[in-house]
């Protein structure tokens, strides 16, 4: 029965036609996010870039952020908050292009874990 079962499947990875995957296609558009916190001044920053499917520059977006803001973030004696400014950039581009189909960079692997962990909580 092994035997079989392994026959059968060399014979489809070998004479099958390869599956085709369409991801969105010609209508997923790119974003690429950042943040950034000066701990001496206490102020920071987020932005996003929006690319068209075709790669083109169509959109962008930046906002500085004051201490009195950044401050609200570093509880506990906490001295650093770029993880939070990190998923702020992600959450703000989401909001604002959540008419298209997305994909999202994001450069803090902290924050990309834990958006992909709330995406699939929320799926289920």
């Amino acid at each position: 029965v092994e035997a079989t079962a392994l026959s059968r499947l060399r014979a489809r990875l070998t004479g099958g036609e390869p599956r085709h995957l369409c991801a969105g296609g010609d209508r997923t558009w790119t974003v690429f996010t950042d943040a950034a916190f000066e701990q001496t001044s206490g102020c920071g920053g987020l932005g996003g870039v929006l690319a068209s499917p075709a790669g083109k520059i169509t959109a962008w977006f930046k906002l500085p952020l004051g201490s009195a803001f950044c401050s609200t973030l570093l509880v506990g004696g906490r001295t650093n908050c770029i993880g939070e400014l990190e998923a702020l950039a992600v959450v703000t581009a989401l909001t604002i292009w959540e008419h298209l189909h997305v994909v999202s960079y994001i450069d803090n692997e902290g924050v990309r874990s834990s958006l992909a962990k709330a995406q699939l909580r929320a799926r289920y």
